[in-house]
């Protein structure tokens, strides 16, 4: 049951990966077909994802400065039973 249970987790997760994947092919073959010269269809996607990962940076970095550090792992002792 448990096996079933998280098999369904994984389904939607893959199905959403796979909805990633094809709306990445899409934006890149419909930012390349727009029909202005050359030079914005060859590089208007790479800059369009290069402005994108910018604005990201912020983010990040406002994000990675909340993290806290997990407590430390005790240590584990192996004690032989008679």
């Amino acid at each position: 049951m448990t096996g079933i249970t998280a098999a369904i987790a994984y389904g939607f997760s893959a199905l959403a990966q796979i909805k990633w994947l094809v709306f990445s092919i899409l934006f890149i073959w419909y930012s390349r077909n727009t029909g202005h010269e050359t030079w914005v269809e060859v590089w208007g996607p790479f800059l369009l994802a290069g402005a994108a990962l910018i604005l990201g940076i912020p983010v990040y970095l406002s994000m990675r400065a909340k993290l806290t550090r997990p407590s430390p792992v005790p240590p584990y002792s192996i004690t032989q039973r008679s």
